[in-house]
């Protein structure tokens, strides 16, 4: 594999930024998860804390985190690494988006949340999407003046 490009590079930073989100958040959520529950101010509209959920969701957020580093720094297992720790990220995205579309939450709160529970799914998606688009499989070949696909020159 040779160096990367100057998309690719943009690529894999946007990915370093989604994870360290993640391990930050989730380290936080682990730590302290009275504290991650005050200080996040649309969560405390959910319902009362539970220590044990916001540590498991917590938990999920850091082994996201943990896939997503390892994809950006680990090209031979990038692909499985970086679809397997944007998995849960997109389902909790699309899951909040469902529940403001079924009235179960309000857009008020939904564009609160959007930062944080949108952020890093649509990152990592959007880096995927570069990166693929910059695979060897996926690049066009240069043809010569003239000549049009298909054709010989």
């Amino acid at each position: 594999m040779g160096k990367p490009s100057t998309p690719e590079y943009v690529a894999l930073a946007m990915i370093v930024v989604a994870a360290l989100f993640c391990v930050g958040n989730g380290l936080f959520m682990v730590v302290a998860p009275v504290e991650w529950y005050w200080a996040v101010p649309t969560v405390p509209a959910t319902g009362p804390a539970n220590r044990h959920f916001i540590t498991d969701v917590g938990l999920a957020y850091l082994c996201c985190g943990a896939m997503l580093l390892y994809g950006a720094r680990n090209p031979q297992g990038r692909w499985l690494a970086l679809v397997a720790g944007s998995l849960w990220l997109t389902a909790h995205g699309v899951f909040h988006v469902v529940e403001v579309t079924a009235g179960i939450c309000s857009a008020s709160r939904f564009r609160a949340d959007v930062p944080g529970v949108l952020g890093p799914p649509l990152l990592v998606l959007a880096a995927l999407g570069i990166l693929a688009a910059r695979s060897p499989g996926n690049r066009r070949k240069r043809r010569p003046p003239g000549c049009a696909a298909g054709r010989a020159a």
